[in-house]
């Protein structure tokens, strides 16, 4: 999403906005060009002025208005009288983008057939976007669906929070579906249930089913005791992540030989993250300890150091991956905890 994205605008104008479009009138689409005459540009087909029509130059779409000049930074009605199309600035005809329309004021989305999306959820790079009920992205906030029940929110560039975890506009912990809805009812991620509250979808409690074994690995359990002790605190879970897993198990072994947050090659703990996080992190922490025996016990230890507690309820931080090696003296057991953010904050 370009960073040129503009600010909604009050309803007000959205409405003076529409209600300002005039309907089009059209024949069919004519094959022609743009033409510069008299210091107007014209639209032709062949030797004839093309008007009140649309117009294909091999590139592009534009529509010829009574005086044969092509419309231009324009909000539109389609002939059909029911979908709204719009030109830009060039006189292009937009398809399949979003477009900031100054008769309006604020930020739309014009599909393959170049009808103005609303309320409709669109995707850019694999991320979720909303177009409210008159048309505009949502953006720079919390925002209610059109449906006038459900809720999100908007970066500032219009990206919907999704999949994760997070809070919501009274600071508690909410889950946030791939279309970036807040869930309400129960939910789970394999291992838990969340209950998340059947009216405004803020967490409930969490347990696990009959029939789901306890987590059957220290990194699970102490996945598990990370996030009894965030959620104790409103603060949201963590997901394990499994390529931040495996630089997190790299990291157990090597700090059986260098206790420290220098690798042995005398780099960053954090080049661990870059080798095998190929999908990129905003924030990241690093947690160490040695000598002891259980996922306990080490939680224990770490929770009642000031630094590494931090890094543990840091609410910037999305996922985590523990590594546990058992190897020799003087300690045996060593354990890591990386944690990853996928933002600035």
């Amino acid at each position: 999403m370009k960073k040129t994205l503009q600010k909604i605008i009050t309803f007000c104008a959205v409405v003076l906005g529409i209600c300002c479009m005039n309907k089009m009138d059209a024949k069919a689409f004519t094959t022609g060009n743009l033409e510069y005459m008299n210091g107007n540009y014209y639209l032709y087909s062949g030797n004839q002025k093309i008007i009140n029509d649309f117009v294909f130059d091999g590139s592009y779409t534009y529509y010829a208005q009574a005086d044969g000049t092509p419309m231009m930074n324009r909000l539109t009605y389609h002939p059909d009288g029911e979908h709204v199309i719009y030109f830009d600035e060039d006189g292009h005809e937009v398809f399949n983008n979003f477009q900031y329309c100054p008769s309006v004021g604020y930020t739309c989305y014009f599909d393959s057939q170049g009808y103005l999306y609303k309320d409709q959820i669109t995707y850019l790079d694999g991320q979720p976007y909303y177009l409210n009920a008159n048309g505009a992205l949502e953006q720079n906030g919390w925002f209610r669906y059109a449906n006038g029940r459900d809720y999100g929110y908007a970066e500032s560039d219009g990206c919907l929070i999704n999949n994760k975890f997070a809070k919501d506009d009274q600071g508690r912990v909410v889950f946030y579906h791939w279309n970036g809805m807040v869930a309400r009812g129960l939910i789970s991620d394999g291992l838990w249930y969340y209950s998340m509250d059947s009216g405004d979808g803020h967490y409930l409690g969490r347990f696990k089913a009959a029939g789901v074994a306890p987590s059957d690995t220290y990194q699970l359990q102490v996945l598990d005791l990370v996030n009894e002790e965030r959620l104790s605190r409103n603060i949201a879970p963590l997901k394990l992540n499994e390529q931040v897993q495996q630089a997190a198990q790299v990291r157990a072994g090597e700090i059986s030989t260098v206790f420290d947050h220098i690798r042995p090659d005398g780099r960053s703990c954090f080049t661990a993250l870059d080798e095998y996080v190929t999908d990129g992190y905003g924030t990241a922490g690093e947690n160490i300890a040695a000598g002891q025996s259980s996922p306990q016990e080490v939680v224990n230890d770490w929770m009642n150091s000031p630094g590494h507690r931090a890094n543990i309820l840091k609410e910037s931080y999305t996922a985590l991956g523990v590594g546990y090696y058992y190897g020799s003296g003087p300690y045996y057991c060593y354990w890591v905890q990386m944690f990853i953010g996928d933002r600035y904050w």
